[in-house]
Formats: C-alpha cells, structure tokens, sequence
C-alpha cells in the first residue's frame, strides 16, 4: 500500500508514500508487513500522523532514526481490510503477482511483478523458459482478469498475428 521513505524526526518515525495516493486507511492500520530483501516482516503500527502534507508512522520496535534508514525503500504490505478500497477495475499488485497469464487455453507465463511505465502500468511476465516480457497493463492488451482463480488472459487479436 505504500513505500517507507525516510526518517522524520529523532523518535522513530518515518515518512511514508501513499501508492494509492490516498491516506484515510493508514489510520486503521494496526499492523504491517515491510518488505525487505524478499522477506516480509511484521510489526504493530503505534502511531500514524498527517502533517504539513507528509505522511507518518511509527512502528513497534523501531525506535531511532539509525535503525529506519535499514528501511528505506522498503514497501509496506497490510491486510486487504486495511487497504484503500478498490474501485471497479482496479486490482491489489500483490493480487496481480500471483497469477497465471494465458493467451487463449495455454498459459503462457506468470506475473512477477507490476512496473511503473509512464503512462501505464507493466506487466513483467515469466515465460515458461523463464524469459521475462513486459505486457502493458491496458485494455488493449489484457482481457479478463479473475484474481480469484489467479489467472490474467491476453487479448488473443494482439499476440496471435
């Protein structure tokens, strides 16, 4: 749901990026999940404060401006209840990533990850071969997404010419 910038201040809190640009739900949060090297670890969130347009949080264990810096960049993972809520045609990226990418009955591949692209987000893809492609995330490309079954299917006008 976010990303840990920076510290702020001596008492251990640091500064927070929004993914969805939004900030009501981090004042529910109790606890996260920062990931970090592929690992995920959890915490109890003690405290989230909005100030002067930057977003804060203070988490258990946590306690010195030394000890956050081990965390900058790290991304911020919560329970689906504690996320922005999703609009028709939105999708959590963590739902994304599990899921199988088919081009008609045959898969193709997985996602593995959801990339920033400009004006479009990405799909990077693992073949079978595990050779990675980019497919982008738009209507023109993707078909049916059903994040239940974790499968995505490509527009089949597109990749069988």
């Amino acid at each position: 749901m976010g990303k840990v910038l920076s510290s702020h201040g001596i008492k251990g809190f640091f500064k927070i990026k929004s993914f969805s640009g939004e900030s009501r739900h981090f004042f529910k949060i109790k606890k996260v999940h920062l990931l970090k090297h592929d690992k995920l670890e959890v915490f109890t969130v003690t405290k989230v404060l909005h100030t002067k347009g930057t977003l804060l949080m203070k988490i258990e264990g946590i306690d010195t401006p030394e000890r956050i810096k081990e965390y900058s960049g790290c991304e911020i993972w919560v329970d689906n209840k504690y996320a922005n809520p999703l609009l028709k045609g939105e999708y959590y990226i963590r739902d994304l990533c599990k899921c199988d990418v088919y081009l008609g009955k045959v898969k193709v591949g997985r996602v593995t990850a959801v990339c920033e692209g400009g004006r479009n987000d990405l799909l990077e893809v693992e073949d079978n071969e595990g050779k990675s492609s980019l497919v982008p995330f738009q209507d023109h490309f993707i078909g049916k997404i059903d994040t239940g079954k974790q499968r995505i299917y490509l527009r089949e006008e597109y990749f069988l010419q």
